[in-house]
């Protein structure tokens, strides 16, 4: 069993001159004059990357205001088709090496996530994985999921991004990823069909190192091994009971009863997928020869949590969700040696904005958080 040590962070002051190595030698590229191509190319992702990197002030309020520089609907789309090139390529279940950071939901938190690349180092010199659910509820979506397809675009081999349940069509246009395209821009709803289109080619699962499996959600009784993931086509939307909505859905519960089906997967407080419980974690672990697994998609107030005696973590990386859960996020930072630290973040001191839901929905995480509070 790999042991796991904590460290702590509360960074705050990572600058509005942050900076990642340029891919031209060294210094930052103009941007481009004329677009010529359907294909963003690598100096206009660079110059772009650059300006997002360096797009945050405070104002008099003592508020992060991360100022619009995605104003170009033209040059996202073609950083849309660039980034669904590469993820084509790239297989449902990764296999992914170490050392590496692993992330949970970010959230449109773009201020925290500029945190995380600062406190755990930038790529090209620190490898990430990304376990899904970039956008929704916070106030910077675009911003977030941009700036993580510019590096992927520019370090293919540092980047890695799995899908979260967020990035569904039936979820991201109510929980605010579509309202804030349209807002920005005038054709913002043919804007988000592409990237649903791009979403559709993120892969379910990674392993990490040979013996971690991670994935947004949780685990599927109808994954008996590893090649039921490798398995797994694309591009999906998927919405049907599958293994692919449980990896985005399924939640770990200890308390659980036992489903009709099999005693170790129960009914989801969510509605959809799973509750799956500690002989199920064991069981794939041993059944996939894993040291353990990681997930993310629930709230945890100190931005990671144990199951299964330390089989399953589940990592937060969005801290103070919604502006209401003063939790901390978390990275979890695996070395070569497969030895694994904890990098928390804590509640930044500035202010964030929340991006309202539409209001005939009902927010799950509350209701997770209220059925807790009846245990």
């Amino acid at each position: 069993m790999v042991f796991l040590m904590q460290s702590t962070s509360s960074v705050e002051n990572i600058g509005s001159k942050t900076k990642i190595p340029s891919t031209t030698n060294g210094s930052p590229i103009e941007s481009a004059r004329e677009i010529s191509s359907q294909i963003l190319s690598d100096k206009e992702a660079n110059n772009l990357m650059i300006k997002l990197l360096n797009c945050i002030t405070i104002d008099s309020r003592n508020r992060k205001v991360v100022n619009d520089v995605l104003q170009d609907i033209n040059v996202i789309e073609r950083m849309i088709a660039r980034s669904k090139e590469i993820l084509q390529k790239e297989c449902t279940l990764l296999e992914i090496a170490v050392p590496v950071n692993i992330c949970g939901d970010i959230h449109g938190q773009f201020v925290d996530l500029l945190r995380i690349f600062e406190q755990c180092g930038r790529p090209p010199y620190e490898r990430y994985l990304f376990m899904g659910d970039y956008i929704d509820r916070g106030p910077n979506s675009l911003e977030v999921i941009c700036l993580l397809l510019l590096l992927k675009i520019l370090f293919p081999a540092k980047i890695f991004l799995l899908r979260g349940n967020h990035e569904c069509s039936l979820i991201n246009q109510a929980y605010g990823f579509r309202d804030e395209l349209e807002e920005r821009f005038q054709n913002g709803d043919l804007l988000w069909i592409k990237f649903q289109d791009l979403f559709n080619w993120l892969p379910f699962a990674a392993r990490v190192g040979k013996r971690i499996l991670c994935m947004h959600g949780g685990l599927s009784p109808k994954m008996t091994n590893l090649d039921a993931l490798r398995h797994l086509k694309r591009p999906v939307d998927p919405i049907d009971d599958s293994i692919e909505v449980d990896l985005l859905w399924s939640d770990p519960d200890a308390k659980m009863s036992n489903g009709p089906n099999d005693p170790n997967f129960g009914p989801s407080l969510r509605g959809i997928s799973h509750h799956f419980n500690q002989s199920a974690v064991l069981a794939v672990c041993q059944q996939c020869k894993l040291d353990f697994i990681v997930r993310a998609h629930q709230v945890v107030q100190d931005g990671y949590e144990f199951f299964a005696g330390r089989h399953m973590i589940t990592v937060f990386s969005a801290p103070n969700y919604c502006g209401k859960f003063n939790n901390s996020g978390a990275v979890l930072a695996v070395d070569e040696e497969l030895r694994c630290s904890f990098v928390t973040l804590t509640p930044s001191k500035y202010r964030l904005k929340v991006r309202p839901s539409k209001q005939d929905e009902v927010d799950i995480d509350d209701v997770m958080n209220e059925e807790d509070d009846k245990v």
